[in-house]
């Protein structure tokens, strides 16, 4: 099994966004999957590129759909993202352990010892 290290980040200096993603690709039924645990979103597609691509898509739209409506922090925290301190916008993911305990779905890649790849995804969003 390969080590799950947490790399995830997400700052915003209020003129852009700079988010570091782990985004793990793997197949199930013939399809390709590009998904963070980190976020719980979700790309796929019939290859690996594809599949990333998908998931940039839904990235970008829930960082624009939350963004317009002023409710990224509020979503990060309902994920369990914490702020780094308290005069900072820069947040930190839950640890992996809570991952595996309130995820179904990153338990299944794992514990089910899926193939998969950890690729980083990297955003700047201004």
């Amino acid at each position: 099994m390969k080590p799950l290290n947490n790399r995830n980040t997400i700052s915003n200096n209020g003129n852009s966004l700079n988010v570091v993603l782990d985004v793990i690709v793997f197949t199930d039924d013939n399809l390709f999957y590009a998904y963070s645990p980190a976020l719980d979103l979700l790309g796929y597609g019939v290859d690996s590129d594809e599949a990333e691509k998908s998931f940039d898509i839904n990235f970008d739209e829930f960082v624009k759909f939350t963004m317009e409506n002023k409710t990224l922090d509020d979503e990060l925290e309902k994920l369990g993202w914490k702020k780094k301190n308290k005069a900072d916008d820069a947040f930190t993911p839950p640890d992996l352990s809570q991952l595996f305990r309130k995820n179904n779905q990153l338990k299944d890649i794992v514990k089910n010892q899926r193939e998969f790849t950890r690729k980083t995804h990297e955003f700047a969003i201004a």
